[in-house]
């Protein structure tokens, strides 16, 4: 449990407002987490890639903060983490996709403290001559 000290909370070395500024109610250090998932396109055509990013709620401690990635769809692959580095907020991974024979949606996800998720949509290649 957090020490409240003159309207602050005392956690190890940091401080942090009490939640309200309510007398006698500590308030939360903030969490490292994922807070956002964004990718370069919504929409790509199979074959081909997208650039996605991962956002931390603050920035990475000594060693850097992992987050687990995932794909619903087996036409769109990603890393199975992306580290993000020591002091930084961000860092980018890449999507590739495979062909498909009709558009396809797939729901990315990234774990750290909670998930948040993107959807990336796979089109087929529009063959010569239709």
């Amino acid at each position: 449990m957090p020490l409240c000290i003159e309207g602050r909370n005392i956690i190890g070395s940091k401080t942090y407002p009490r939640k309200g500024g309510v007398p006698g109610v500590c308030g939360t250090p903030p969490i490292l987490a994922v807070s956002t998932l964004a990718l370069s396109l919504s929409a790509v055509t199979g074959g081909s890639a997208a650039l996605g990013t991962v956002t931390l709620t603050m920035a990475a401690p000594p060693g850097g903060a992992a987050a687990f990635l995932a794909s619903g769809s087996a036409a769109v692959s990603v890393p199975q983490s992306v580290v993000v580095p020591q002091g930084q907020t961000s860092a980018s991974f890449t999507v590739t996709t495979a062909a498909v024979k009709a558009s396809t949606l797939s729901t990315i996800s990234a774990t750290l403290a909670g998930t948040t998720t993107a959807v990336l949509t796979v089109n087929p290649a529009i063959s010569a001559g239709h």
